[in-house]
């Protein structure tokens, strides 16, 4: 499972609190929609 948040009041200190987590999730979601495949190797 993998989570993040984005909560916070507008001009607040905590504005872009984990914002960087949400756009790496958001990253994530795309590829792994536009590419299912995982592919393992050795």
């Amino acid at each position: 499972m993998l989570t993040a948040h984005y909560d916070s009041v507008e001009f607040s200190p905590g504005g872009s609190d984990d914002g960087s987590g949400v756009v790496i999730l958001l990253e994530l979601l795309s590829n792994l929609v536009n590419d299912p495949t995982i592919t393992f190797t050795q």
